[in-house]
């Protein structure tokens, strides 16, 4: 683990893990990009953007989003792992059994729904997965964050989960849980 904050944004800058602030409604009914990038108090429900603490004004919520496009250029980069970015495509399964997504109903239905994406089988299939940790392991804390992790499912099932291979893609700070009625918003 880095030392300090300094070699922790060093580290995270270098293996190209870099990411983007994106403030938040402090109700957390929208995200401060787009059409409300330079709003101050937010329209819907008036909450303010940033708080005042003295001489100082702070941001009251902030997430982390880790852009995507370049871990996935950096897999097609290389002809090994553009190979294996086509192995959902080459392994289906010849039994009716499911032995990858791509043997599955749900995986199917999106190629019935959606045949445009499913004519081109470089097209990115990717499972979501959402955590809440602890940081500090403390169980009287009050505050927890939130990862969001994809799942590239067009790699072999060995190595979907690999800590190589998975994405992170926002880091969602919070002092209590996510609830289903703020969680869209993040998406």
């Amino acid at each position: 683990m880095p030392q300090n904050y300094y070699a922790a944004k060093t580290l995270t800058i270098r293996v190209g893990l870099d990411y983007k602030n994106i403030h938040v409604c402090g109700k957390r009914c929208v995200l401060f990009r787009g059409k409300y990038k330079d709003v101050i108090n937010f329209p819907k429900c008036g909450t303010p953007r940033y708080k005042d603490e003295g001489n100082k004004l702070y941001l009251v919520k902030v997430i982390k989003h880790f852009p995507i496009n370049p871990r996935l250029q950096r897999m097609f980069r290389t002809p090994a792992m553009s190979s294996l970015m086509l192995w959902h495509a080459q392994n289906n399964s010849l039994d009716g059994l499911v032995k990858h997504p791509c043997d599955s109903k749900a995986w199917k239905h999106i190629n019935e729904r959606f045949p445009r994406f499913a004519l081109d089988v470089r097209n990115v299939h990717l499972g979501l997965i959402v955590n809440g940790v602890n940081p500090y392991k403390l169980k009287c804390s009050t505050w927890s964050t939130w990862p969001i992790m994809l799942l590239n499912y067009n790699i072999p099932p060995w190595l979907t989960t690999n800590k190589f291979f998975v994405i992170l893609a926002l880091l969602i700070p919070r002092k209590q849980s996510i609830t289903s009625n703020n969680f869209d918003v993040y998406f």
